[in-house]
């Protein structure tokens, strides 16, 4: 069993939030995030770390409880940019893997329609 996070980071030249998605088991954690430019995004995996340990890290929100985070780790890894989407960014990549979670059951649809309407409500933030 994991537990599964949105990582909120204050923005990095820009106006916009930071979104990376968090999975954190007993001994173990993956930051899954996407950066770059438009057009040049890339998508990272980092083991055992703690957001909080960056000074831009805002808050961590809490998304569920999954027990197939095999499942979630492959559909982080899917994740890729479009090719033609100027306005795909980190916050695209976040919404994107939790709606492929949802799709396989990973996370149920009360859990991803909760974070769904909150991440909208805070969109281009």
């Amino acid at each position: 069993m994991a537990n599964l996070y949105v990582a909120i980071y204050k923005p990095r030249g820009g106006n916009v939030h930071h979104w990376a998605l968090w999975l954190e088991g007993a001994e173990w954690s993956r930051l899954f995030e996407t950066t770059g430019d438009s057009g040049q995004y890339q998508v990272s995996e980092i083991p055992d770390v703690r957001p909080n340990a960056s000074s831009r890290h805002k808050r961590n929100i809490f998304v569920a409880q999954i027990d197939d985070y095999n499942g979630f780790i492959e559909n982080a890894r899917a994740c890729t940019p479009p090719e033609d989407s100027a306005a795909w960014n980190c916050q695209e990549y976040v919404m994107g893997v939790l709606e492929a979670a949802n799709d396989d059951g990973i996370i149920n649809d009360y859990q991803y329609g909760a974070i769904k309407t909150y991440l909208e409500d805070i969109y281009d933030e």
